[in-house]
């Protein structure tokens, strides 16, 4: 399978690992197309109300 502007990849994550940069997540998709993805860390802070 060849990637086109049309294709819609569907990404499967091959690993992840902790680095300097923060947290990295390689994922592929079966027409070829290799990706790498920052991770964030969604964080919630709870207050008291008021």
């Amino acid at each position: 399978m060849t990637a086109t502007r049309d294709h819609e990849h569907h990404w499967q994550t091959a690993s992840e690992h902790t680095t300097s940069q923060g947290r990295l997540a390689y994922q592929s998709c079966p027409c070829g197309r290799w990706r790498i993805l920052r991770l964030h860390t969604l964080s919630t802070v709870v207050g008291g109300g008021r």
